[in-house]
């Protein structure tokens, strides 16, 4: 990602020493103050990075060859979990389709379309290609599909890694890394709702990128699909009908799998490729009212409702078929997770069908799940979003005789606390994101709703890596 420049004299004289702001050394055009008051020097700009997570690239091409921001064949860096966004609007990209490789101009067949979705037509006014990059994804190369010899390289690189003192900027907003083990502060903010009102609704991607899919629309259980880019949901290619299914992935590299249609759960996977879904495999169990996390190549499921029982299996997808795991310790049914393959998180749920709440969290570990600290409140049918099995946010859900409840928690890695309530009070909700910045859509208020808001934590109480 672009790096941004920030020195102490944009703030104040270079004369002034750290002595006068409680602190050690001297201030100077070279340094800069962290955030845990030490300076550093801005040599490599350790610990200051702009990690906005879409950056743009403007697209042209001269001479027979895509020309990425001014420069010919521009050798590129895409960040894991990040969306770069292609603007291939100039008439000089007409008749040329951009897009990504495992190998220079896709030789050998070897176009990676994971994550990718192209929006218009090259040349004309909007058109954009869209690359939410998956994790470990290899290095890659971005071409022309109709002539040879045009692209250059996209190199991959992991996110930058945050620890306490750091600054950077996330969508214009500047945040700060704190000392202190608990995210607190975060405001929810209503959002543009939903075209169609569903509860049991499931999804995933991010706070500006995000994928809601199935649920039960009045007067019936749901196949509608529909991507947020931001500020509204659009409409997409229908899915499978199914009530309360699991969902995985980004927006343009989503699975949905299992689900209830009565009366029985189903074992179909079915992946969007940010067009259209297609068949993957099938569960080995057919559950519905279940969760479920990670990646089209890298799926996790857990718990659910089977037409006898509530469930605590786990199996995991690699991306062709499916294969039991270590079960969960507590069965339940209607609970809240997400995380990845290898560290996911399990909290809330119904002991039974839909009574006998449970407080219970677990942690997987990409081979056995383990017990941590309770939610605050027993609770079924919560939204989760959490970036592995060491942070989580779980929000609304329902105890009892459906008593719907507006309670967001937070989750450091060890135990949860209480934070700013949803405004709107429901359950059987969709959530995906982030413990910083995440996303919560649809659910159940009596009945389907539409509702959607986003969660954001204020620059000074952001936390953890």
């Amino acid at each position: 990602m672009p790096l941004t420049t920030l020195k102490v004299s944009n703030f104040v004289d270079d004369s002034v020493t750290a002595a006068k702001m409680s602190t050690t050394g001297t201030a100077s055009s070279s340094t800069y103050l962290r955030g845990d008051n030490t300076w550093t020097a801005l040599s490599g700009l350790s610990g200051l990075y702009n990690a906005t997570t879409a950056t743009s690239y403007t697209v042209t091409v001269a001479a027979s060859k895509f020309v990425i921001d001014g420069v010919s064949q521009d050798t590129i860096t895409l960040t894991e979990g990040y969306t770069a966004i292609f603007d291939v609007s100039d008439s000089s990209v007409s008749t040329h389709i951009l897009r990504f490789a495992t190998a220079v101009d896709a030789a050998g067949s070897t176009e990676y379309s994971g994550g990718v979705k192209a929006v218009g037509t090259p040349g004309s006014a909007g058109a954009k290609v869209f690359f939410t990059v998956p994790e470990n994804a290899p290095t890659l190369y971005y071409y022309c599909t109709a002539h040879s010899s045009m692209g250059g390289t996209a190199n991959t690189t992991t996110a930058p890694t945050k620890s306490v003192g750091d600054m950077w900027v996330d969508r214009g907003i500047l945040q700060f890394a704190r000392s202190g083990s608990t995210v607190s502060g975060g405001v929810w903010v209503s959002q543009s709702g939903l075209n169609t009102a569903r509860y049991g609704i499931s999804g995933g991607g991010s706070l500006s990128a995000a994928i809601s899919f199935c649920g039960y629309a009045t007067p019936g259980v749901s196949g509608v699909a529909e991507t947020w880019d931001g500020s509204t949901w659009t409409a997409v290619a229908l899915c499978t009908p199914s009530d309360v299914a699991a969902g995985a992935g980004t927006q343009t590299a989503a699975m949905v799998f299992g689900g209830w249609h009565y009366p029985n759960g189903l074992t179909r996977t079915e992946e969007y490729d940010g067009t259209s879904w297609t068949a993957g495999g099938s569960l080995s169990i057919g559950t519905g009212y279940l969760a479920g996390c990670g990646t089209q190549t890298a799926g996790l499921k857990f718990s659910g409702n089977l037409p006898s029982n509530t469930s605590n299996t786990t199996e995991e997808y690699n991306g062709t078929s499916w294969s039991l795991g270590n079960n969960l310790n507590t069965m339940r049914a209607i609970a809240g997770g997400d995380g990845k393959q290898t560290s996911a998180i399990c909290a809330g749920g119904s002991s039974t069908s839909f009574s006998g709440d449970t407080a219970t969290t677990e942690l997987y570990d990409g081979t056995s799940w383990s017990n941590s600290s309770n939610i605050t409140a027993g609770r079924a049918g919560p939204g989760i979003a959490a970036g592995n099995s060491s942070a989580g946010l779980i929000c609304g859900g329902f105890t009892g005789s459906w008593s719907w409840i507006n309670i967001t928690n937070v989750f450091d890695g060890t135990t949860w606390t209480l934070s700013s309530n949803i405004l709107t009070t429901r359950g059987l909700l969709g959530a995906c994101g982030t413990p910083q910045q995440a996303l919560n859509f649809g659910g159940h208020t009596g009945s389907s709703s539409n509702v959607c808001e986003s969660w954001e934590v204020s620059i000074i109480d952001w936390v953890g890596t």
